[in-house]
């Protein structure tokens, strides 16, 4: 499942949550979402997004790195009696009233790491997300989601089999590395543009799990080398550096393809004269140029742009452009240009 579809099934999710009438049917069970896929393709980078869109306070629990005591609550003493002190994970009505006036509309409660939790901690966790209770302290359904995410147990990742009461609990969401999902974000979030025409180039190099080895390419490792790509080292000291994240083979792949944007229309000539420039024909070089124009295009140039790219041999690459373009900047979907452009081409689908 392409992590798009999955975050649509996920905001409507919480939607109907915290619109449902819980004081006139106190049996009605939650719908518990656990994101599951491989490990770097952006399980916890999706919870992240969508806390941010739907203003929700993010909590995350790893439970792999918590005792259980801190998961359900520490039992102390208490009189004649024992008490469950409050796990601090779990926002209380203070701290909520705090966050509303700050202006969030709820609180996503991700637990992350599930299936690489000891299974106490499993056990912990099907209470919470079945009946939104830790011993005595309620969490409020009105205004709160609990969900989890973790690696397929078939990746090795440390995982281990889940209790098959806890499976039963919960609706699963397998994802999946997707380009344009990834080209996407990776377009919004300013990581640098020749590893998104490299990826469009060569999508083999997105998502490449290796048992037993110590660096291969994912989504989550791709934008770590773009933020080395803004260190000052040397050509050497650079490819060591990401060597050591995403593997010889792939930086020796990527190193060509940087090399390529060297031979790209100068893109300010480009811009000023988009009829006179010379039309690029080599694959490789379409892909870098319209990642490059992507990420220069304006409200004021995209006109000039788009005469550009659609002279261009090949048509998806305009699909490309505006694709990563929009993306980056989506008050662009409203410009002239674009409009006339997907009106005559019949592409209104990235207006939407």
């Amino acid at each position: 499942m392409r992590l798009s579809i999955a975050k649509k099934i996920f905001i409507e999710a919480i939607n109907h949550s915290f619109n449902f009438d819980y004081e006139n049917d106190k049996s009605k069970k939650p719908i518990s979402l656990h994101l599951e896929g491989s490990m770097g393709i952006g399980k916890t980078a999706l919870c992240r997004q969508v806390a941010e869109e739907m203003k929700l306070h993010l909590v995350i629990v790893s439970l792999a790195q918590f005792e259980p005591t801190d998961i359900g609550g520490l039992r102390m003493p208490d009189g004649d009696s024992m008490k469950v002190l409050r796990p601090d994970w779990i926002v209380t009505d203070e701290e909520w009233q705090e966050l509303k006036a700050q202006g969030h509309k709820g609180i996503l409660y991700v637990f992350d790491e599930l299936p690489q939790a000891p299974v106490l901690n499993m056990n912990i966790y099907a209470q919470i997300c079945d009946e939104y209770r830790v011993g005595e302290y309620h969490i409020d359904r009105s205004h709160c989601y609990i969900m989890s995410c973790g690696n397929k147990l078939s990746d090795k990742a440390g995982t281990n089999a889940m209790p098959s009461h806890l499976v039963d609990r919960l609706s699963f969401l397998e994802i999946e590395a997707n380009l344009d999902d990834t080209c996407s974000y990776f377009a919004k979030t300013g990581v640098d543009h020749r590893i998104i025409s490299w990826l469009r180039f060569q999508p083999e190099f997105l998502h490449q799990f290796q048992k037993g080895v110590n660096a291969y390419p994912t989504p989550r490792s791709h934008e770590r080398v773009a933020t080395m790509l803004k260190w000052k080292l040397d050509e050497e000291a650079m490819a060591e550096a990401i060597s050591g994240q995403i593997g010889a083979s792939a930086y020796a792949n990527l190193k060509t393809h940087m090399d390529i944007h060297e031979k790209c229309p100068d893109i300010d000539k480009l811009i000023a004269d988009p009829i006179n420039t010379p039309v690029v024909e080599d694959p490789p070089i379409m892909f870098a140029l319209c990642s490059a124009l992507s990420m220069r295009a304006t409200d004021k140039n995209m006109g000039n742009i788009l005469q550009y790219v659609q002279r261009l041999p090949n048509e998806e690459f305009q699909a490309y452009f505006l694709k990563d373009a929009l993306s980056r900047d989506e008050s662009l979907k409203q410009n002239k240009d674009v409009r006339l452009w997907a009106g005559k081409s019949g592409n209104g689908k990235y207006l939407v």
